[in-house]
C-alpha cells in the first residue's frame, strides 16, 4: 500500500531597489570667447572648472572679448545615492587647433577639482551640479576666420 503524500510548502522572498530617475536636467556649454591665433606659435587657452580662465604663450595669445565659462550640467538624483559621473570631451576644432579636457576637468557641487570620471554621493538636496573645463591649442595653421564650435563635451552619470 502507498504511503499518502504530505501537502508541503516553502516562502521566498521579493527583492527591489527603489531609486529616483536620475535626470539631467540642465546643460551650459563651454565658451572661450574670441581669442588670438598667434602667427609666431602656439597659444594655450584653458577653462578650469570653476571659470577661471588662463593662457600660455608668446604675448600675442590673449583672450579678446567675451567671457570665458566652463561648461555646467544639471543632474536630479537620489539625494545621498552613489552616482558614477564621467565626462568625455571630444575634437572638432579645425586644422591648426585642438580641443581637450584639461588634466583636472570636473568639478561636483562645488568641490575641487578632480578626474574625469568621479563616484560621488548626489547632493542632499537630490540636485547635483558638475562643471567641465577645457583646454583648446591653436597653432599659426588655425584659420583666423573661423567661428564656431571646437569640441564637445558628454557627460555620462549612472547610480553606482
Amino acid at each position: 500500500m502507498a504511503s499518502p503524500v504530505l501537502a508541503q510548502e516553502t516562502t521566498i522572498d521579493a527583492d527591489a531597489t527603489l531609486v529616483t530617475p536620475m535626470v539631467i536636467v540642465a546643460s551650459e556649454g563651454m565658451r572661450f570667447g574670441t581669442i588670438a591665433v598667434s602667427n609666431g606659435g602656439e597659444c594655450i587657452y584653458e577653462i578650469a572648472p570653476d571659470g577661471t580662465a588662463s593662457k600660455q604663450g608668446e604675448n600675442r595669445c590673449a583672450f579678446l572679448s567675451g567671457f570665458p565659462t566652463a561648461a555646467t550640467f544639471e543632474i536630479d538624483c537620489g539625494a545621498g545615492a552613489l552616482v558614477r559621473m564621467e565626462l568625455i570631451h571630444a575634437n572638432l576644432a579645425p586644422t591648426g587647433a585642438v580641443f581637450s579636457a584639461t588634466a583636472l576637468p570636473m568639478t561636483v557641487d562645488g568641490a575641487n577639482a578632480g578626474s574625469a570620471m568621479q563616484i560621488l554621493p548626489c547632493d542632499g538636496d537630490g540636485r547635483t551640479v558638475v562643471r567641465a573645463g577645457g583646454r583648446l591649442v591653436t597653432t599659426p595653421e588655425a584659420s583666423a576666420g573661423f567661428t564656431g564650435r571646437v569640441g564637445t563635451i558628454r557627460l555620462e552619470v549612472v547610480y553606482d
